[in-house]
C-alpha cells in the first residue's frame, strides 16, 4: 500500500511539473502613438501578432501562457524596469520580451535604444541585463526588438503555419535542450532604420515566419541560429525589392558561454 501511495505520489508531481511551466510574454508598444499612426497601428499589429504567435507555441510545447501587455505613451524607464523584475519566473519557464516602438542609435552600441519612453530611453542590452536576473530559472530568455537602430515605413501579413508544424520541433527550440539559452535580437544594424506598416514590423513577422518553417515536419530540428539567419534573409530580400536596407540581427548564448549581458548596467 504504502508504495502504491508513493507512485501516486510520485505520478501527480510528475504531472504538475509537466503542466506547470509557463511562457512569459512581456510586451512594449507603442500602439498609443499620437504623433504618428501608421507605426501606433503597425505596433498593435506587431503586439497582436506576437500574442496569437505565443498561443501557438505554448499549445505546441505543452507551456502554460501569461500575457503583460504595455501600450502606454507615457511609460517610464523606471516602470519597464519594474515589470521585467515583477515576473513570477519558476524552473525551466520561458521569456520572451518584445519591443516595437521608436529606436535611436548614439553609436556607443551595436543594439539600439528604446525611445518610445516618456521619461528618457532604454538601450536593449540594459533590459537584456534585467532579463538575465530571472536566468537561474528560466529555461530561454528572447529579448526582441522592432525599432531604429540609427542616430536621430513594407510589411507583410500575420504569418501562419500553412505546413505541419512538428511539436518536437518547437520544443526542442524552446525548451528540450541541455541548460539554459538567452537569444537577444534586434530588427536592423547599428545605423539602419527599421520598417513597419499596418499588418506589423517586417523583422516581427518575419521572425515568426522563420519559426513556423523551420519546425516543419519535413525538416531538420532547428536552432536559434537558423532562425536568425533566415529572419535575416527574409527581412534582407524584401528591403532590397525596396531597395532598401534593413538588416536583422541575433545573437544566441548558452549556458557556459561568455555572456556580457549577465550583469545589469
Amino acid at each position: 500500500m504504502r508504495r502504491i501511495c508513493l507512485l501516486i505520489l510520485a505520478m501527480t508531481m510528475l504531472a504538475f511539473s509537466a503542466h506547470g511551466k509557463t511562457l512569459h510574454l512581456l510586451v512594449f508598444a507603442a500602439a498609443d502613438d499620437k504623433e504618428n499612426q501608421a507605426v501606433a497601428k503597425g505596433c498593435a499589429a506587431d503586439m497582436h501578432n506576437m500574442v496569437k504567435f505565443c498561443e501557438d507555441i505554448a499549445k505546441q510545447i505543452g507551456y502554460k501562457l501569461h500575457v503583460e501587455k504595455n501600450v502606454r505613451n507615457d511609460f517610464t524607464r523606471r516602470e519597464m524596469a519594474r515589470e521585467i523584475d515583477s515576473l513570477q519566473v519558476d524552473m525551466d519557464d520561458i521569456i520572451l520580451f518584445l519591443y516595437t516602438g521608436h529606436g535611436a542609435n548614439e553609436g556607443k552600441d551595436k543594439w539600439p535604444s528604446f525611445t518610445s519612453l516618456k521619461d528618457s530611453h532604454y538601450w536593449q542590452t540594459a533590459v537584456l541585463q534585467r532579463l538575465n536576473q530571472h536566468k537561474e530559472k528560466a529555461k530561454l530568455i528572447l529579448c526582441l526588438a522592432n525599432c531604429c537602430n540609427v542616430f536621430l515605413l513594407e510589411g507583410s501579413s500575420m504569418p501562419q503555419h500553412l505546413n505541419p508544424v512538428e511539436s518536437s520541433h518547437m520544443k526542442a527550440l524552446f525548451c528540450d535542450f541541455e541548460g539554459s539559452k538567452t537569444v537577444v535580437a534586434s530588427s536592423s544594424k547599428q545605423g539602419q532604420y527599421s520598417y513597419i506598416s499596418e499588418v506589423g514590423g517586417d523583422f516581427t513577422n518575419a521572425f515568426m515566419r522563420a519559426v513556423y518553417e523551420l519546425t516543419e515536419r519535413s525538416r531538420p530540428v532547428p536552432t536559434w541560429e537558423a532562425v536568425g539567419q533566415l529572419t535575416r534573409k527574409k527581412v534582407v530580400e524584401a528591403k532590397q525589392r525596396d531597395q532598401k536596407m534593413q538588416e536583422p540581427q541575433m545573437e544566441v548564448f548558452h549556458t557556459t558561454d561568455y555572456n556580457p549581458y549577465r550583469q545589469r548596467r
